[in-house]
């Protein structure tokens, strides 16, 4: 979104076509630069954003009915760095990371219990590495390894109790 004729720092608020929803969003030189807020027509804050020369540039926070779900963080318009989510309770359930808009480095997310459910990670948007999934009660459920997002050998797998499902040897290595 750019202003024309516009050279100054102004607040501009924007309401949809329903009149529901409102932004407010600072400009500077007829670009978004700086907060914006939007809000639902009673007030209530839905998210928070950073432009910088027009490009989302800093936190960027979701709320859903007054809480925080999401804080995410952009460079230039990409996500960049840790990404956490949030359940009803604002308790901390998902963190992803980025570099340059792709998942990288670790991913992990927690059930309601604060229990992992799974945690993986990735190198430049792929699955590089291990990835392991949980059972509810927290024991290992599944054990995998990546290679640029390709599965090596077959998954091992355990049981509630986090004992082995089979005895054999299930990773074979390849270049």
């Amino acid at each position: 979104m750019k202003l024309e004729n516009s050279n100054s720092q102004e607040e501009i608020i924007t309401p949809d076509p329903e009149n529901k929803i409102f932004v407010k969003t600072k400009f500077k030189d007829g670009q978004p630069h700086g907060e914006s807020i939007t809000y639902r027509e009673g007030g209530e804050v839905i998210q928070k954003a950073n432009f910088k020369e027009g490009k989302l540039d800093g936190e960027f926070l979701y709320y859903d009915r007054g809480k925080l779900k999401a804080k995410l963080n952009f460079k230039e318009n990409k996500r960049e760095d840790k990404s956490i989510y949030y359940d009803e309770n604002e308790k901390e359930i998902g963190v992803e990371n980025y570099k340059n808009d792709l998942r990288h480095g670790e991913t992990e997310w927690k059930n309601p219990d604060g229990n992992l459910l799974y945690n993986e990670n990735y190198k430049e948007g792929k699955l590089h590495g291990e990835k392991t999934e949980y059972h509810a009660s927290g024991e290992v459920k599944k054990k995998m390894i990546y290679e640029e997002g390709e599965l090596i050998g077959e998954p091992e797998e355990f049981n509630e109790k986090g004992k082995k499902k089979n005895g054999k040897s299930i990773f074979k290595f390849s270049k």
